[in-house]
């Protein structure tokens, strides 16, 4: 029987591809697919309706057979036989046509059957699809749609007989209109459909009628054999028939049932066999055409599926001669003299196997050490001796126009004598078409889409591609039979875009100053009708904390770019403008109501997902399947955020564990530099093209965590084991882990990490190693930073978590003297001292550990305006509220820094200073509280005015006023009184039931700290000799249950000593420790203690010092 070639029915195929992926197809479901369910065809079901009449059937009888049933006998009896015919209520199950038909994503399906299998099989695809199956239910259907046309027996409105067919219109009014609606703006898919099916022919004259000219293109599968009579009268209803036999015979199939073949057509049909490889590479990687900076990531990770860059090994046979070993490579760095500073910045150990983000580039004021991209995917080589592999013939004309592009370089000769090379050479230019049979094709098209590859490699610093092949050595050809072959490392040169925005590096280095210029001279660029400006304005003003302005630039660029079109970046400024008004809304930014119900009006209107499923395949493919919009989801939904976060969890965990392991051998890249490397991709993705989430937790949280664990792993201490004399056969081992920060990871500290977190870190250390490169981003940090805004230094902690950071540092004087002048400048602004109180003591104590301290000539002048600052600035508002305490806080700072200033051998001098102080309308036993505490290292003339000052002073009998007392003593400023002793000792002794209770209970207060400084202060005292009362002190300790009080005050008691702690050793001053060491006995047992706390990990690096120092 005449049957059509199937390759006419590659067009049909390509039309419905095309309606499938632009939304627009419709499918029509007939009883043909429940067959194999055991649902009966129409002409079996009217074949038993006529058996019970005992008539016979003929196709003009089909439509009249149920209505004689029905006349004869009734509707009850026509129900239940019809129900009986149609198996309802009879469990069925969906076969795989019903989830072939699924695949399709159609938006509505409509069905003429009555059973419940695509119903079923949506629930079983886990496809969510509303049913209607009568007028009433159209209404609330929302989202996609199984269209019951004919209802159902659940309603009891089954369409059947004649009189059901001739009422339609009436009875199923909306659906009526709804079908004729979709069918006359959709491509229509049949399936399921016999010739001989009453439905087909009623669907077709009633949609003819009542579209005319406008009823869309059609097609319906048929399972039956072609006949040209049929063929013929379909298409004059506008139907191309696909006969699923010639399909199924193409595809080798024969000797299959009815529905067997249907699948295997439906099959045919969703399988993209026109899609090559390259166009799924160029609907993966192509969009991102569109942004400034793609992921990097993405990038790599696309490349490696499709075997560009891989440790497979891949063979086939060989028709082409050449046997060429190849793979994507962008690890050949340019040996410029950027390169010893990027080998500095990265590390020996940063190699070729992944792409590495941190390196060197040229901005235009200074060199940039944070930020790089590219440069660094390499593979195995694998073996390509063909182009019949699908991912060789891509590499070979990924190749091709790479060399095209190139122009002139050193390997081109090599590379362009390779068969492969002519061969392409030859298609391209239409002189051959040979390249079919090989799998090898390259149209115009073609190349303009690899070309368009190559940019986006380009984009994220993709340098070259390198491949190794085969050449000969034709010289031994006279001592030979065939020429020597060796291997020849070729490179393509590409041309990696150089990112050299000042604004992006200004932000990288908090370049205020440059910033505000910037915003300054905005308002004119916003008029030149450029949306990259405008939305690079509004990522400056976010930064710069002017969230309202930054929101009404993404708006306007979301709109600029609209009618470029651009809608990449539309989409980009559009999530902007969505996640900024939501921030603006909900962190009550705005100035009035007005503006909060503008905003939120507007935000609420926002719909992403709405824009999103509008938007066009950005690949540019006809009939794309809407992936290369994907990297666009993946933003606005936070997809990319999220599985950002569960690979930095991941890296993280690795990164520890590899720190924690002794290796024999390890390879690959250690985990900390994949985690500091794909934390740099995502921060230059988000950032380089203005997602402006920043202030988002899930975004946060993934920069926090990956600093933690880089810092954790340069903490780690090495496990190094090079040998032993017992067992000189063991193994040498080592773990794995970062040795110092790089500029990256501070940047990841400063922008989003916070003082706490780093000092919980960092609390028992003195210093942290720091790349040179990271110095000097400290150092430049600390000059921007000293301009920062003042709205931004209330709503940010860049400043103080710098400090932090600095805190651990090895200073330079230029870093250390800007930090303080920065501090003087923070301090004197009212009410800032609080913010910068603990920070700053801990960085004056780090200042003076540092070698140059002592002889450097600036520190004593600095330290004093700093003091001067401080106490400029003292008013009544800072001690509102619990003002002894926020005393105590203010005194304890300007301990830090006259201990400092007597370090640098400078005695404070500033009597005027003093005089504010006593002047000042603050209460009087505040001002005995700071100058107390300032007079042991003060000159004699301050001393004498601190005194005078003071002298009419009576403390109070409570806590803070015992505790002055006993503080003002031990400094020298307060005469021994034997009344005032006898008042501390009165109220420790009335106060321990309570303290106790409170202790045990949990419920401790920061009042309580006042007690047990003030024990310590008389433990002190008694050991000076000023207090004469030990035996009640020691009492006082014990009911106290201070253990180390105890031992302080009587050392030699082997009671107290049988309890020492090295940690006691942490609460004595030099003097003390001096005391220690000169008692030989007392010396060796603490050195025992102590290396027994080293051994099991229990001493911090100051008491390692204090060990060294002292008791070594």
């Amino acid at each position: 029987m005449a049957s059509k070639d199937a390759a006419t029915y590659d067009e049909a195929r390509r039309l419905i591809r095309k309606a499938m992926a632009e939304h627009k197809l419709v499918l029509f479901v007939g009883s043909g697919t429940s067959l194999d369910a055991g649902m009966p065809s129409w002409s079996s079901a009217v074949s038993q309706i006529a058996q019970k009449l005992q008539i016979q059937v003929n196709d003009a009888d089909m439509l009249k057979i149920p209505q004689y049933y029905y006349n004869m006998h009734g509707k009850h009896e026509y129900t239940v036989l019809m129900r009986s015919i149609f198996k309802y209520g009879v469990p069925l199950h969906p076969g795989k046509v019903h989830k072939l038909i699924f695949r399709f994503d159609a938006d509505t399906i409509i069905t003429t059957n009555y059973d419940h299998l695509l119903e079923q099989a949506a629930e079983e695809s886990g496809k969510i699809l509303h049913v209607v199956a009568k007028d009433a239910e159209l209404p609330y259907a929302k989202g996609k749609k199984i269209i019951k046309m004919h209802g159902d027996f659940g309603h009891e409105n089954f369409v059947l007989k004649e009189d059901d067919y001739l009422n339609y219109t009436q009875s199923f009014k909306l659906i009526n209109n709804y079908i004729t609606s979709v069918a006359g703006t959709n491509l229509i898919l049949f399936v399921g459909y016999s010739f001989s099916d009453p439905d087909v022919k009623q669907i077709l004259t009633w949609l003819k009628n009542a579209l005319g000219n406008d009823l869309q293109q059609a097609y319906m599968i048929s399972v039956g054999p072609f006949e040209k009579v049929i063929d013929d009268y379909f298409k004059k209803f506008g139907i191309n028939v696909i006969y699923a036999e010639d399909i199924a015979a193409a595809r080798g199939k024969a000797n299959l049932s009815k529905t067997m073949i249907l699948e295997e057509t439906l099959q045919w049909i969703l399988e993209d066999n026109n899609h090559s490889l390259l166009e799924e590479l160029y609907q993966q990687l192509g969009p991102y055409h569109y942004l400034d900076f793609p992921y990097v990531n993405d990038v790599k990770e696309k490349l490696l599926n499709f075997r560009l860059a891989t440790g497979e090994m891949v063979s086939a046979e060989n028709e082409i001669e050449d046997t060429n070993a190849v793979a994507v490579n962008d690890n050949n760095v340019s040996h410029d003299s950027n390169a010893s500073i990027q080998q500095e910045i990265n590390g020996e150990e940063a190699a070729a196997s992944i792409p590495d983000l941190i390196g060197k580039r040229t901005q235009y004021w200074l060199s940039n050490p944070i930020l790089e991209f590219g440069s660094h995917i390499t593979s195995d080589i694998f073996e390509l001796d063909s182009g019949s592999d699908p991912c060789a013939s891509l590499f070979l004309r990924i190749c091709y126009v790479a060399d095209q592009r190139a122009g002139c370089y050193s390997d081109a000769p090599i590379i362009r004598k390779q068969s492969w090379y002519r061969l392409i050479d030859d298609i391209y230019h239409k002189r051959s078409k040979s390249g079919t049979r090989r799998g090898i094709q390259l149209s115009q098209d073609e190349y303009h889409k690899i070309a368009e590859i190559l940019a986006v490699m380009e984009k994220v610093g993709y340098e070259s591609i390198s491949f190794e092949l085969y050449d000969c050595d034709y010289s031994q050809l006279k001592t030979a039979d065939k020429p020597v072959r060796f291997q020849v490392q070729c490179n393509i040169p590409l041309h990696p875009v150089k990112w050299d925005d000042r604004m992006e590096n200004a932000m990288d280095y908090f370049d205020y100053v440059a910033l505000e210029e910037n915003e300054r001279n905005g308002e004119n660029w916003v008029f030149r009708d450029n949306p990259d400006i405008v939305l690079k304005e509004a990522h400056i003003c976010y930064f710069l904390g002017n969230y309202l302005k930054a929101y009404n630039l993404t708006k306007m660029a979301a709109s600029q770019y609209y009618h470029r079109p651009n809608y990449a970046k539309y989409f980009i400024a559009k999530c902007d403008q969505y996640y900024l008004g939501r921030s603006l809304i909900h962190k009550l930014m705005l100035n009035s109501e007005e503006e909060h119900s503008i905003i939120k009006k507007e935000v609420d209107n926002i719909d992403l997902a709405r824009i999103f499923a509008g938007m066009p395949d950005l690949s540019g493919e006809s009939g794309g399947t809407g992936k290369g919009n994907q990297f666009l989801k993946d933003l606005y939904s936070f997809q990319l955020v999220y599985k950002t976060f569960k690979q930095t969890v991941d890296e993280a965990k690795q990164t520890s564990k590899e720190a924690k392991t002794d290796y024999i051998i390890h390879t690959g890249m250690p985990a900390y530099q994949t985690l500091r490397t794909m934390i740099a991709a995502f921060y230059l993705y988000q950032q380089r093209n203005h997602f402006l989430v920043d202030d988002y937790s899930e975004v946060q949280e993934i920069y926090r965590m990956a600093f933690s664990f880089l810092l954790l792993s340069v903490l780690a201490k090495d496990r190094r084991y090079n040998g032993d004399s017992i067992n000189p056969n063991r193994l040498k081992t080592k773990n794995i882990h970062e040795v110092e920060l790089k500029p990256f990871d501070l940047l990841l500290a400063v922008k989003f990490s916070s003082p706490e977190e780093i000092n919980q870190i960092l609390r028992e250390r003195d210093t942290i190693p720091i790349s040179q490169a990271g110095i000097q981003y400290l150092e430049l940090l600390a000059k921007n930073l000293a301009k920062e805004p003042k709205e931004i230094q209330w709503r940010h902690r860049y400043f103080r978590t710098f400090m932090s950071v600095c805190c651990y540092a090895v200073l330079s004087e230029s870093l250390a003297k800007q930090i303080l002048e920065t501090l003087i400048d923070r301090i004197s602004q009212t009410n800032q001292w609080s913010r910068y109180n603990d920070i700053t003591g801990l960085f004056i104590n780090h200042l003076r550990q540092q070698t140059w301290f002592s002889k450097c000539e600036w520190i004593p002048g600095v330290l004093c305006k700093l003091i001067d600052a401080l106490v400029r600035n003292l008013n009544l508002n800072i001690f509102r509220g619990n003002g002894k305490w926020a005393a105590w806080q203010v005194s304890g700072l300007l301990d830090s820094i006259l201990s400092a200033l007597d370090s640098a051998g400078k005695k404070y001098d500033r009597v005027n200073v003093i005089k504010q102080i006593f002047d000042n309308g603050i209460d009087m036993t505040i001002k005995v509280n700071l100058v107390i505490h300032m007079y042991a290292y003060s000159s004699k003339t301050v001393k004498q005015t601190i005194k005078k000052g003071i002298y009419i002073w009576k403390p109070d009998k409570d806590v803070n006023g015992c505790l002055l007392y006993a503080a003002g003593v031990e400094a020298g400023a307060i005469s021994h009184a034997m009344e005032l002793d006898e008042n501390c000792f009165n109220l420790l002794e009335e106060h321990k039931a309570e303290f106790n209770e409170r202790i045990s209970n949990g419920k401790h207060n920061s009042n309580d700290d006042f007690y047990v400084d003030l024990i310590y202060k008389l433990v002190h005292l008694t050991r000076l000799g000023i207090l004469s009362q030990k035996n009640r002190l020691k009492e006082i300790c014990q009911s106290y249950r201070m253990e180390a009080a105890c031992w302080l005050l009587d050392f030699h008691d082997e009671e107290s000593f049988s309890k020492f702690n090295p940690q006691w050793l942490s609460l004595c001053d030099s003097t003390f420790l001096k005391k220690l060491a000169a008692d030989a006995l007392l010396k060796k047992e603490i050195n025992r203690q102590m290396k027994e706390a080293y051994g099991r990990g229990n001493l911090d690096e100051k008491l390692v010092g204090v060990y060294f120092k002292y008791f070594s």
